[in-house]
């Protein structure tokens, strides 16, 4: 059972570090790097070590395939044969979603990251976007809304598929497996999710208490605007506000723009957002697992 871990998380050392090719363009000593990291992060031993997490080594694999078959045909036009593109943009990244997200939940933002990868190398900001399709009728804008609307369509039907074998019903979590999440106070519970997103990023740079799942009291709860984390909380805050404002009205020309926003919306957001307790309230506050990839 090791041994097949530690094959697939070779696997997925391998993916990282040629789609990180997508964002690190021509820098291969970065993209090694990048690589070894990824390999040697201390933060991944529950995912590799664990059988009961070989769902986050399955789901990466066909997450980052499906991405990179999006990415690196989606702007081949040479084809003779439109069903060839067709196929590696629409249909293998599907198949791929499809695969990763019976693995795992968080597979079903594989296509999420392709369109956010797409949308960031192509269009730049959504200001300019919607400036190319309204005033200027772009044919690459009117291709970018046709492609992200039948990813988004395959997307659903998938999503909807996994909610329907589920039994339409979801898991019965309590409070001590993440009391951060389902506290009735919304104080309390706004900052104490943005203040566990906050140790995740420390766990990322600085990884130094790590363990398989923090639930009950193993967080303290932010109760108070007098609690110094909410510092920490305040300033996450306002990187994302930034890279928010940046990906609605920024210089589509900067390449150093293009890569932080990248790798901040399609390599860091996307695959955590259903972990994030935004959108649901997830079975546990805190697990390195739900970060690996």
């Amino acid at each position: 059972f090791h041994l097949v871990n530690l094959v697939l998380h070779g696997i997925v050392t391998f993916l990282v570090t040629e789609v990180s090719s997508l964002v690190l363009i021509s820098d291969i000593m970065s993209q090694f790097i990048t690589g070894c990291i990824f390999g040697l992060h201390p933060v991944h031993v529950e995912a590799v070590t664990n059988i009961t997490s070989r769902g986050e080594l399955l789901m990466s694999v066909f997450f980052l395939l499906g991405v990179w078959s999006y990415v690196t045909h989606v702007d081949h036009h040479h084809y003779n044969n439109k069903h060839s593109r067709a196929l590696y943009v629409y249909v293998i990244p599907w198949l791929c979603m499809t695969l990763s997200v019976f693995c795992k939940e968080q597979g079903a933002t594989t296509l999420v990251t392709a369109v956010l990868l797409d949308f960031v190398a192509h269009h730049g900001s959504v200001y300019q976007f919607l400036q190319q399709l309204m005033q200027h009728r772009d044919p690459s804008a009117i291709e970018f809304l046709w492609r992200t609307s039948v990813l988004a369509i395959q997307s659903l039907i998938i999503v909807l598929g996994r909610y329907y074998l589920n039994g339409a019903s979801s898991p019965d979590f309590i409070f001590d497996q993440n009391p951060a999440g389902f506290s009735t106070d919304r104080f309390t519970r706004t900052f104490s999710v943005a203040w566990v997103h906050c140790l995740y990023v420390f766990d990322m740079i600085c990884p130094m208490y790590l363990a398989p799942d923090w639930s009950g009291k193993s967080i303290d709860l932010i109760e108070t605007l007098h609690d110094v984390r909410v510092v920490g909380v305040v300033v996450l805050w306002t990187v994302v506000a930034v890279a928010v404002y940046s990906l609605l009205f920024g210089n589509a020309q900067s390449i150093s723009r293009r890569v932080l926003l990248t790798a901040f919306w399609a390599f860091t957001f996307a695959p955590f957002l259903l972990s994030s307790n935004l959108l649901v309230t997830v079975g546990l506050m805190k697990a390195d697992r739900v970060i690996y990839l």
